[in-house]
């Protein structure tokens, strides 16, 4: 991660000077740079840019919901709108496929494979019985499918939040000092990098309080329950947007101003466990039960 960072930075130094950089797709290249140096040792790099677009396109399209989706359609009618999240889809598996190929080929052939999610997941074997996973239960879908979860989780919501830092960051001289101080003088051992850089780490939080990678999360009722004396049916939606409980009057002091100390060391545990959540929380009963329990 911290190769791939230097060599983003290397790039925007060699630009000419005063030229305008955008810093969102900045996120997005490096964050793609670091998943595919991470998930397949670079393997992706030569169609990286057709790749992160498709993939771009294919997180946009996911959980949209369409007016028949509502009205409890067939999954058989056409959805407008749709066709450009299938192709990306399409798109993709077919990329992954022809890695996943490539990686057996090369382990057919006795060639020592990295040390990446995707040997991992070739490698994989049940902890009790030692068995194969890969050739007893793990399907080529089931490798593909993982590989595509690691890259939706950790792409474009990392992008989106370093973004949103460095813009705050941009906006406040005071803590953006702090943060480049901590930066240079931090030890070149990264594991001790989240001790050494509370700033960084405070500011980091406090942007993904004002904009959460995942502004809106849903659930649905498996089973019937009770919500402070609301009666939930089974198959009932609970839709929670953390965009608008990081901002709540009621939770938080000056909800709209970009305040890291709030994450520092010291003030980080008073927040509570559900006023919190960039990136979703466990259980959505137990949250939805802390929403609507609030006082008005």
């Amino acid at each position: 991660m911290h190769e791939q960072a230097q060599a983003r930075v290397s790039e925007w130094l060699a630009r000419p000077a005063n030229s305008p950089l955008c810093v969102d797709q900045e996120m997005t290249g490096v964050t793609y740079d670091i998943l595919s140096a991470t998930m397949f040792s670079g393997a992706l790099e030569g169609g990286a840019q057709d790749t992160e677009r498709e993939l771009t396109i294919l997180l946009n399209s996911i959980g949209r919901i369409h007016p028949f989706d509502v009205m409890n359609a067939p999954d058989w009618l056409p959805r407008i709108g749709h066709g450009r999240g299938y192709r990306a889809r399409r798109y993709f598996e077919a990329e992954m496929e022809k890695l996943l190929n490539k990686r057996q080929a090369e382990e057919a052939r006795g060639v020592p494979l990295p040390d990446d999610l995707l040997s991992a997941l070739l490698k994989a074997s049940d902890p009790e019985t030692g068995q194969d996973l890969t050739r007893q239960d793990l399907t080529r879908q089931e490798i593909t499918s993982n590989l595509f979860t690691f890259i939706a989780a950790g792409h474009e919501t990392t992008a989106r939040a370093l973004t949103w830092t460095l813009y705050l960051l941009s906006q406040s001289p005071e803590w953006e000092e702090r943060c480049i101080a901590e930066a240079v003088s931090a030890s070149d051992d990264p594991g001790q990098w989240l001790s050494e850089m509370p700033a960084i780490r405070a500011a980091f939080e406090e942007a993904m309080r004002l904009f959460p990678p995942a502004p809106q999360l849903s659930r649905m009722a498996s089973d019937f329950d009770t919500i402070c004396g609301v009666n939930i049916a089974p198959g009932t939606y609970i839709y929670i947007a953390p965009w608008v409980l990081h901002r709540h009057r009621q939770l938080w002091e000056h909800p709209d101003a970009f305040l890291p100390e709030r994450f520092m060391p010291g003030n980080r545990d008073r927040i509570d466990r559900f006023a919190y959540l960039p990136l979703a929380a466990g259980r959505a009963f137990a949250l939805a039960r802390f929403l609507h329990c609030r006082k008005p």
